[in-house]
């Protein structure tokens, strides 16, 4: 009988390595990246903005090209060695902060980070499915990520501000967030994480950086998870570009209002996240996303008469609500339409295309805010939101039940196997099972092929026998 906690899936050792990996690594994450605005201010002065504009911008250009790059040579190589080495290689890369003194030494070291990232969180993500078999113990375990994330969002800046408020140089936390990945590097050790069954190990990066990107887009469901996923970067990218600016400038409210107001939306997403697990049991994945991305819909709409400070905060609970509706089922929708072999290209695939969204929609945010005012920003990424809405029920069909039909990514393997079978007449040819959470089957093209040959046989054995 499955635990009905949301905690259970903790019980798993492994699991819970993992996890605390992921959850200390998130926290000194989110302190470096408090004192990278203070690395930057200490830099440039005046120019901080732009000079931390440029270095987040650069961010979520590594994630959209490097993380295929990455992925395209990291599959060579054990998972787990991986994930040990780049976590080791961002706490030496985190040493070097402190030391700089230009802009280009920022934007380089940057650059080297985030690509580091961007190799190890598909990698992560991949592994759970791996680690965590039983359906509802991986939807447990989502939400429990997601609730690393939205609780990191929280306590960063207050853990942060107590280590400043103590008399230690800012460059402090640069040396914190080193610590944080040697331990998380220490915790994966830990864990025990099965060998990945890849297709083959042979082909360029180019190959494997092709073969996610169009296996990732061949799948109707994952270009309705797409869509959907503009949706979040519109409503996310409107609460941490402009949140700044509605509340100081537009209701000239203090920093004690816009930290609540962050809050608002941290709270909306925790609390989804706590009760989704229990709801995805009983209703469709699909539905339960398209609600959310509804929920950011009707927030982004209600944004255009730029409520007061009450219903601002309403206003971005909703929007928190929404995104934790959709973005905590997005890993159980990948790992469903992937099997074991191919799974880490398609959390790559997804990781890049994602953040791909992100940084389009955070460009267009800051320039429309600043251009032309929050009135016809929110105006603007309505009716964007409403016409990716509609966008993926078009994408995603409505019959889809996620029970593992036939999908274009499973015939892409196919022709692999085939190249593998025919150098070995004894191979047994099957095609992996696209829910991972399900028996693999055989693909009933081959078994009617084999009883067409079988027939065949029994017919000759037939002749032969009257010749005799």
């Amino acid at each position: 009988m499955a635990n009905p906690s949301l905690f259970s899936p903790l019980s798993n050792r492994n699991y819970r390595f993992l996890f605390v990996a992921q959850l200390i690594s998130l926290l000194g994450t989110g302190i470096s990246t408090l004192a990278l605005g203070l690395l930057a201010f200490k830099i440039s002065g005046e120019e901080a903005p732009l000079v931390l504009g440029t270095a987040l911008t650069i961010k979520m250009i590594a994630y959209l090209f490097g993380v295929p790059v990455v992925n395209g040579f990291v599959h060579k190589f054990p998972r787990k060695s991986c994930m040990i080495a780049l976590d080791l290689l961002r706490s030496i890369l985190l040493l070097s902060f402190p030391w700089i003194s230009e802009n280009w030494h920022l934007y380089g070291l940057v650059f080297l980070l985030q690509l580091c990232s961007a190799g190890f969180t598909p990698l992560f993500q991949s592994t759970i499915p791996d680690v965590i078999k039983e359906e509802n113990e991986y939807t447990k375990a989502l939400s429990l990520s997601r609730i690393a994330y939205d609780l990191e969002n929280l306590l960063s800046p207050m853990l942060a501000t107590a280590i400043l408020f103590s008399a230690v140089p800012f460059t402090s936390l640069f040396y914190l967030d080193s610590l944080t990945f040697l331990v998380s590097a220490m915790f994966v050790a830990f864990a025990v994480i099965p060998k990945s069954q890849s297709l083959s190990k042979a082909g360029s990066a180019f190959d494997h950086y092709t073969y996610g990107i169009k296996s990732y887009l061949k799948t109707p469901r994952l270009r309705g998870l797409l869509s959907l996923y503009m949706v979040v970067a519109l409503a996310s990218s409107m609460v941490i570009v402009n949140s700044i600016t509605y509340v100081k400038t537009l209701l000239n409210e203090s920093d004690r209002h816009l930290t609540v107001a962050f809050c608002a939306v941290g709270v909306g997403s925790i609390l989804v996240a706590f009760c989704l697990p229990k709801f995805l049991t009983q209703r469709n994945i699909r539905k339960t996303m398209m609600v959310g991305a509804l929920c950011l819909l009707v927030g982004l709409s209600l944004g255009i008469w730029l409520p007061s400070y009450p219903f601002f905060l309403g206003l971005w609970f909703l929007l928190g609500i929404g995104l934790s509706m959709v973005q905590t089922p997005a890993g159980k929708l990948v790992a469903f339409s992937s099997s074991e072999g191919n799974r880490s290209s398609y959390f790559a695939a997804h990781f890049s295309l994602t953040h791909a969204c992100w940084l389009i929609s955070y460009l267009l945010s800051g320039y429309l805010a600043n251009r032309y005012g929050l009135q016809l920003t929110f105006t603007v990424f309505a009716i964007l939101g409403a016409f990716f809405v509609l966008l993926a029920p078009i994408f995603w069909p409505f019959k889809d039940s996620l029970e593992g039909s036939d999908s274009p990514e499973g015939l892409i393997e196919l022709k692999s196997q085939i190249r593998d079978a025919s150098s070995n007449s004894n191979h047994s040819l099957k095609i992996p099972y696209p829910n991972p959470f399900h028996e693999p089957r055989e693909n009933p093209v081959y078994k009617d092929s084999k009883n067409k040959k079988r027939d065949e046989s029994e017919d000759e054995k037939g002749e032969s026998h009257s010749n005799f």
